[in-house]
């Protein structure tokens, strides 16, 4: 799990956007043994290289689009239920 979802899961619930307590992301990733992606340069740089398909902006939001990125150098497919990450080329999108 990329460690910006889990900032801004922690962002959202600081300004009321999200009842469930950040513990709870903690509680889940330790059940599931899911890991936390760490943020590197690398991820970084994949940002210029993010493609989309037919003329498609992909996400706004520059945590999904960080976490689109994340996925393609780590080779990973991203668990979502948002389309939106189907945009970009690169990605494999699973859910």
């Amino acid at each position: 799990m990329s460690v910006a979802s889990v900032w801004e899961i922690e962002l959202k619930h600081r300004k009321g956007k999200l009842s469930a307590e950040p513990s709870v992301v903690d509680a889940s990733m330790r059940e599931l043994s899911v890991y936390p992606l760490a943020i590197v340069v690398p991820h970084i740089r994949a940002l210029a290289t993010l493609e989309t398909r037919g003329g498609s902006a992909g996400h706004k939001d520059p945590f999904d689009r960080f976490i689109a990125a994340q996925s393609v150098v780590e080779n990973l497919p991203l668990v979502t239920a948002d389309a939106a990450f189907a945009a970009y080329a690169q990605v494999k999108v699973r859910w």
